[in-house]
């Protein structure tokens, strides 16, 4: 409709283009799945990972998770929900385990993911945006999560424990 009569245009509400602030400098910045060496994708060796957060109620607790692609195991801790928070937590959790690399989704809490490769000496990939199935084992794996925590529940109350249960569980 807009293209049909454009001189209509300045009657509308909203009638310039939105601008778009440091979007393209952010994914040039980042190492998209392609990049990822074959090994990765055939899950060949230990210490390829894939994480995610899984959203509380509240939007600002999440559960970290990180899956190792070979062998499905599973670290998995509660956090809020910004970069900072989880590149310590990150940090934490990869500390005592072989870590050559880690593919995210495109969520803003993965933002500090040069700090994550710094602080890891892994490499980061991230999937390409709504491309869930890139992630496979992660995407499963939060699938098994949410039976133990369903959409809706509080993570605000969570305690340490309960996540370490859910994921002996898994």
């Amino acid at each position: 409709m807009k293209r049909a009569r454009p001189d209509l245009r300045v009657y509308l509400r909203h009638h310039r283009h939105r601008k778009r602030h440091g979007t393209a400098r952010k994914h040039a910045l980042k190492r998209m799945i392609t990049a990822r060496l074959r090994m990765v994708a055939q899950r060949a060796r230990f210490g390829n990972w894939e994480g995610d957060t899984i959203a509380g109620k509240e939007k600002t607790e999440r559960i970290l998770a990180y899956v190792a692609r070979k062998s499905g195991f599973l670290i998995a801790a509660r956090t809020r929900a910004d970069s900072n928070t989880v590149r310590r937590l990150t940090a934490r959790c990869m500390a005592f385990v072989p870590c050559k690399t880690i593919t995210y989704d495109n969520g803003s809490e993965f933002a500090a993911f040069s700090c994550i490769e710094r602080d890891t000496k892994a490499r980061v990939y991230f999937a390409h945006p709504g491309k869930p199935h890139q992630r496979g084992t992660n995407e499963n794996t939060n699938g098994l999560l949410r039976q133990f925590f369903p959409k809706g529940n509080s993570f605000a109350t969570l305690t340490p424990r309960e996540v370490r249960e859910a994921r002996s569980n898994d």
